[in-house]
């Protein structure tokens, strides 16, 4: 987090990375909740983390994130109707 999170010098003093601790024994529930857990202590919503083999619930939409130049754009792809 320090060298890939652009808040982390507004965040450094909001969380204790020494607190965390990941093992070889852990189970895959174990190293996702405390991935979870370290994220959560930074206090900011555009972090997340997501095991691999767990699905993403239905929202409603699909976009996608297309980056030209300098630029960002974000792009729908699906939509769906609830009912």
């Amino acid at each position: 987090m320090k060298r890939d999170y652009a808040g982390f010098l507004d965040k450094k003093h909001s969380n204790c990375p020494e607190n965390y601790v990941i093992t070889d024994d852990m189970t895959d529930k174990d190293f996702v909740e405390t991935i979870q857990s370290y994220l959560l202590d930074f206090k900011d919503g555009h972090l997340s983390f997501k095991a691999k083999k767990t699905e993403m619930p239905n929202r409603g939409f699909k976009v996608r994130r297309y980056q030209r130049r300098k630029a960002t754009h974000l792009y729908t792809l699906d939509t769906t109707t609830f009912t």
